[in-house]
Order: C-alpha cells, then structure tokens, then sequence
C-alpha cells in the first residue's frame, strides 16, 4: 500500500484537476448566460461568438483531461509500485473520456463547415479506432498483468498481517 506522502501526490493532482475543471465549467456558465454574448454575431462568419466561446472551452477541457491522463500514468507507478500498470489502464480510460469530450465539438465544427454527412462519418470512424487501440491497449495490459495482479492479491490475503 501506499505511504500517506504517495496518496497525498496523486490525491492532490486529482483535486487540482477537478478543481480545474470545476472552475472552467462555472466561468462557462457565466460567460454562456451573459445575454450580450447570445446576441453577438460576426457577418458572414459562420460561427457565433458563443459556438467558438463553447469550442475553445471545449478544447481546454479536452487539454486538461488529457494532461491529467499523461501525469496520472507518470506518477502511478512511482506512487503504487506493486501495480505500476494499473496506470496505464487509469490513462487509458481518462483519454477515452478526453475523446468523448472532443467528439461533441469536433462534430459540432464539422457540421457547421461541411455541408453533407460524409465528414461526420469519417469523424465517427476515426474516433472509433482511436477509442478501439485504447480499449485494446488496457485490455491487452490488464491480460498481461493479471496474474501478477491475482498473485499479489492471494499473498495479501493469505499472509498473516504479523509477516506482512
């Protein structure tokens, strides 16, 4: 198990992420409610003010997952060193999440520059298989470790705590 330094590192990096997060969301809510910016458009653009404000947002937000995902698989295995993969399968499902988050605005900005329903589809597919080689890629760490994994566990459970 973890020493209470370990936990503080990553507890501390997940809390500044979600207060990160927290914060974006709420000064989103403030901007997106500012009744000036609902009726603020640019001629001939074929974006509002509001569109780009949410798609930079949305990119942001994208970012921050992302980094998060990038440290959490750096700094797991130096914090929990008895399941270093562990970390990788976290990242991996934390990128997947990041996809999700990007999928909205990037098929949003598509449907508003391309008319038609092909570049959607082909956005589709290639968020497939990205979220396919993360699916596989955590599958295939968590075969490879789980036997290491249901050792560990067997020895924890069958040592007595005086010999641990």
């Amino acid at each position: 198990m973890a020493g209470k330094k370990e936990v503080k590192v990553i507890g501390l990096y997940t809390l500044r992420t979600l207060v990160t997060l927290l914060g974006i969301w709420i000064l989103k809510l403030i901007v997106v409610s500012l009744p000036f910016f609902k009726a603020l458009s640019i001629p001939n653009f074929p974006f509002t003010i509001l569109q780009i404000v949410n798609l930079l947002i949305a990119m942001l937000i994208v970012a921050i997952i992302l980094n998060f995902g990038f440290g959490l698989s750096k700094y797991w295995p130096m914090e929990f060193p008895k399941v270093p993969e562990a970390g990788t399968v976290l990242a991996m499902i934390i990128f997947l999440i990041g996809l999700t988050s990007a999928y909205g605005s990037v098929k949003e900005l598509l449907e508003t520059l391309v008319e038609g329903s092909e570049a959607v589809l082909i956005l589709q597919i290639a968020f497939l298989v990205i979220s396919a080689l993360l699916l596989v890629r955590a599958a295939l760490v968590v075969y490879i470790s789980l036997p290491k994994w249901l050792n560990s566990l067997r020895d924890s459970i069958t040592t007595p705590p005086d010999l641990k």
